[in-house]
């Protein structure tokens, strides 16, 4: 079932289950996005394994949520492509939202225009800075992230429904999702160590490439690159300057690993995924 399963899956990345609530038992799951295309195909197999999320959910198993990061004109142009996103009338008692989180290229350009600003060497008064600010959309994109992220949390705190997160290959936006809501909820991931392995589960496990978009090895710019996991990091500052006393650790610890993201000390960060890291031997070679 799995293998139908991961062939209606992009990149076949199906459903995998993430978290549960310690008190109403609702899942967050993850994946791709499904390749229904324009004619909507459908996959049993993957209909009955979300159908199974929301009925053994024993605090509500009245629907389970569908949480598109993108925006829902991105996910129609994706089903142009033979992608797309779910029909809810082949899902048992589903809903689908989208949260309206713009792709890796709009966060490149926001970023070098942020850059630009914060390198401006001519004099500039506050006003026009923060009309620049607001120009570049960075804190629109931190904005759109957190408010996907609060509504995972009431999905599966207040609401006690279970729910799958997805974008379009499950492993920027999606990532970001999941962990931003973990860390609100489980006081766990707000530990150093616990944020460690946040990271470690939910980016280095799950196939966040962070070569492509940090660039590692690449002298070039490319259309890949992007500040996704950069962007991820700002989101949990803005929540650590809200609640400073609910952290283990302090803004230094995320400049750090910000600095190790870049400067390629340990191996932790480099190439595409856990496979490339394994055949390069990185743990043996590297401190990671």
């Amino acid at each position: 079932r799995m293998l139908f399963q991961g062939k209606f899956r992009s990149r076949g990345r199906i459903p995998a289950v993430v978290y549960i609530h310690p008190k109403t038992k609702a899942i967050i799951a993850r994946s791709a996005q499904p390749l229904g295309g324009i004619q909507s195909a459908r996959c049993k197999e993957d209909e009955t394994y979300l159908n199974t999320l929301r009925i053994i959910n024993p605090s509500n198993n009245d629907c389970v949520y569908l949480f598109d990061a993108r925006p829902k004109y991105a996910a129609l142009g994706n089903k142009a492509m033979g992608k797309g996103f779910e029909n809810v009338n082949h899902y048992d008692k589903a809903v689908i939202e989208f949260f309206g989180i713009d792709n890796i290229h709009a966060v490149r350009t926001s970023m070098e225009q942020l850059m630009n600003l914060c390198l401006i060497n001519e004099e500039i008064d506050m006003v026009e800075w923060h009309t620049k600010l607001a120009q570049s959309k960075w804190l629109y994109h931190i904005r759109q992230i957190l408010l996907g992220a609060q509504r995972i949390i009431k999905c599966v705190e207040t609401d006690a429904a279970s729910c799958l997160v997805h974008c379009s290959d499950g492993w920027d936006r999606t990532a970001q999702l999941t962990s931003l809501a973990q860390l609100i909820l489980d006081p766990y991931y707000r530990t150093m160590i616990g944020f460690a392995s946040l990271i470690d589960k939910e980016w280095l496990s799950f196939g966040h490439q962070f070569e492509e978009r940090i660039g590692h090895g690449h002298g070039e710019i490319h259309d890949q690159r992007s500040p996704v996991f950069v962007q991820f990091i700002d989101c949990v500052w803005q929540i650590l300057r809200q609640v400073p006393l609910l952290f283990e650790f302090t803004e230094e610890f995320l400049i750090a690993i910000l600095d190790h993201l870049y400067d390629c000390r340990f191996g932790t960060f480099l190439f595409n995924s856990e496979a490339q890291r394994m055949n390069a031997k990185c743990k043996e070679t590297t401190v990671s």
